[in-house]
Formats: C-alpha cells, structure tokens, sequence
C-alpha cells in the first residue's frame, strides 16, 4: 500500500512539499480508504497559510469522500460550501469540483450542494485585487463540467437548466461551448 509521509509538506523544499500534494491528491482519488485514516490531518490544512496546501486538501476531501462510512464530511460541507463565496476563484474552483465529489459519493448532500452552485452566478471573485467576472466564468465552467456528470439530474431540474441555458450566453467561449453540450444531452 503506497504510504505519504505528511511531514513531508513541511519541508522548505518545495519539490518534497508539493510533491507530497501531488502524491496525496493522486492516492486520494484511486485509493481513498488509504488516505481515510489522515482524514484530520488535510482537515487541519483547510487553515493552511500556504493557499496551494489548502487547495489540494479540498481536492483531497472531495476525493475522500467516497471512504467516508464515519459522515465525517457532514460537519465539514458548510465549510467547503463556504469556499465558493471566498474572493479567490481558484479556492471556489477546487471546492466546485470536490463538492462534485462529494455529490457523487454522498448523494444525501446533492441537492444543498446543487442549490449552492446555483449561487457561484453572483459570486464576485477578485484578481489582483480587483472584480473579475472573467474568473467568475471560469468557475461556472467548473460547475458545468460536475453538471455533466448528472445527466439524468438535470432532467428534473429546473433551476440547473436554467443555470445551463443562462451559461450559453456566457462571454468565456470554453463556458458557453460547456453549456451548450450540456443541455443538448438533457
């Protein structure tokens, strides 16, 4: 069984330090009962100063998700929730595709998730400092790539196709080409 060795994102090296990211968020998604038993530790970093830290522990909860017999993930979704409506796009956008995730590995959570993604359309994301719908877009485009994944949801709802057709018009041609595949399989 492959083994990480957390102290490893410690080290000032950054090679070791993020190598050791790569290596969890890897292991996380073809064998998450083997990082389950850290799953306090890549709680832990959701603090994380380092913003590269914390990304790849949303990546990896979301991965863990599927090895959650204990619902751990229950008490921490407001929290990974609450990273969509950060001002950084690229925490909104690993928790869009963790919270993907979690949805399909915790159904019970769907629809609050669902419900929640629906709100990244008035989500105000800064770059440099300064407003960017641009990274707002790139986030719905996240969201319409986790959308594809249920295809058979999005037959019932409303409110998600709304938010697909919506996207057909968005300014980023990669959302709109997204959207558009999307509502032709509904």
């Amino acid at each position: 069984m492959p083994v990480i060795n957390l102290k490893d994102l410690e080290s000032k090296n950054p090679k070791i330090k993020y190598g050791c990211t790569k290596k969890a968020i890897a292991l996380s998604e073809k064998n998450p009962e083997a990082l389950y038993p850290l799953w306090d530790d890549f709680v832990k970093l959701l603090d994380s100063e380092n913003r590269i830290l914390k990304w790849s522990a949303i990546l990896v909860i979301g991965n863990l998700s599927q090895a959650d017999k204990k619902n751990k993930i229950s008490k921490l979704l407001p929290r990974l929730l609450h990273f969509l409506r950060e001002k950084e796009m690229i925490t909104a956008a690993n928790s869009i595709k963790a919270l993907g995730q979690i949805a399909r590995h915790q159904p019970k959570f769907k629809d609050k998730i669902f419900q929640e993604f629906l709100k990244v359309e008035k989500a105000k994301y800064y770059n440099k400092g300064k407003l960017s719908p641009e990274c707002r877009n790139i986030a719905l485009g996240k969201i319409m790539d986790v959308l594809n994944d249920f295809p058979d949801e999005l037959k019932n709802r409303k409110e998600l196709v709304g938010l697909i057709k919506r996207q057909t018009k968005n300014t980023r041609p990669a959302v709109k080409k997204r959207a558009e595949l999307l509502l032709s399989g509904i």
